[in-house]
């Protein structure tokens, strides 16, 4: 055992990497040390924007959005078309959160919701900022989104969805929503 190769990945917070424009060497493997997600270096793109190297998640299911979505947006399932639509705190059976809309599609096409966590440089167009806030949990929006604040109103559900990891990655901790 003692004659066999060794191996360290470099390795910092999630928060650490994000903050850089650190590039990996082309085929490198950088590590997030606190959520042990990982990406693969090109030797040019920076860190920020590279894909995990691992998806994310598995799709929860792929099915046709009944209108446009931004990626990284709450979705539920509209019963009267079998199809996704956008999660809203403000009307109940769609206040059930299966999932995020793993990329941005138009109406009529089809997406995944991805489930488990969910990473975007950018959460502007969900969540109202570009960046999430790291151990923050996250509600549905009453119309559609994320916020860090419970809807209050009466007839809305509230909803967890999920809390941020990192600026930039959410992870899903999906509950059944309740009628306030």
């Amino acid at each position: 055992m003692s004659d066999s190769p060794r191996y360290q990945l470099a390795g910092y917070p999630a928060a650490a990497w994000a903050a850089s424009t650190f590039v990996l060497l082309a085929r490198e493997v950088g590590l997030e040390t606190d959520t042990r997600r990982f990406k693969v270096g090109d030797g040019v793109t920076p860190w920020n924007s590279l894909p995990y190297a691992v998806a994310d998640s598995p799709p929860a299911a792929t099915l046709v959005t009944d209108t446009a979505v931004p990626a990284g947006l709450p979705l539920a399932i509209n019963r009267a078309t079998g199809r996704f639509v956008a999660a809203d705190a403000l009307i109940y059976p769609r206040a059930v959160v299966v999932g995020l809309a793993a990329a941005a599609t138009q109406a009529g096409y089809a997406v995944d919701a991805a489930i488990g966590a969910f990473t975007l440089p950018d959460w502007t167009a969900v969540a109202g900022a570009a960046a999430l806030s790291p151990g923050q949990l996250y509600f549905l929006r009453e119309g559609g989104g994320l916020t860090i604040a419970a809807p209050t109103a009466r007839g809305s559900a509230v909803a967890v969805v999920g809390e941020a990891v990192s600026v930039t990655t959410l992870r899903l901790r999906l509950s059944s929503p309740i009628l306030l």
